[in-house]
């Protein structure tokens, strides 16, 4: 990408160094991760606005369950956008209506193809439930990232963390976290 293309790069910064388990690690909540992060982001930056957190996860252990799931899922999306769509008279131009259109009849075999790619959401989010539930749950990776409202913000919370490392206070003590940039999305 070029200077006028934004990207998740112009708008997150990735926090390296939290611990793997524990209240840090994989059983911690996204939300509150996120309110005490944006805490102490707004002591340097007082209107800053984190819209969220992600926790990083290793998962190469499940590589091919992760990546059959994420395939499914851009299907269900590709379905339910093309169930949304339809194609303007005038135009011929495509758009979403936020409505399921008609489906003609040449395309019943299209649509039962979607139906069954939907109805797979519900067990999709239960195997996703048993990765962190279940006798083995996923580890944290120790990276959480850090998605900001603004470019500016993002930019600017980064040089300030690079100049002045961020203290985490946890269940081990004291852990000084490096911030680094994001060049592409965190996987799923």
């Amino acid at each position: 990408f070029d200077e006028g293309t934004s990207s998740m790069r112009d708008y997150a910064i990735s926090l390296k160094g939290f611990p793997t388990t524990g209240a840090t690690g994989a059983d911690h909540n996204e939300g509150d991760m996120k309110a005490t992060l944006e805490e102490h982001f707004r002591a340097k930056i007082p209107d800053v606005e984190l819209v969220g957190v992600s926790i990083g996860y290793s998962c190469s252990h499940m590589w091919y369950q992760v990546s059959d799931l994420l395939a499914r899922t851009q299907g269900k999306v590709e379905a339910e956008v093309a169930a949304m769509s339809y194609g303007d008279a005038e135009t011929g131009e495509e758009a979403l209506t936020g409505e399921r259109a008609p489906v003609p009849a040449e395309e019943v075999e299209e649509e039962e193809d979607s139906t069954r790619l939907l109805s797979q959401q519900a067990l999709d989010k239960a195997i996703v439930s048993e990765w962190f539930t279940g006798d083995k749950p996923l580890q944290s990776s120790g990276e959480i990232f850090c998605v900001f409202r603004s470019k500016r913000h993002a930019k600017a919370m980064l040089k300030h963390l690079r100049a002045e490392p961020m203290k985490w206070h946890g269940e081990s003590g004291s852990i000084t976290l490096q911030a680094e940039e994001v060049f592409s999305e965190p996987m799923a």
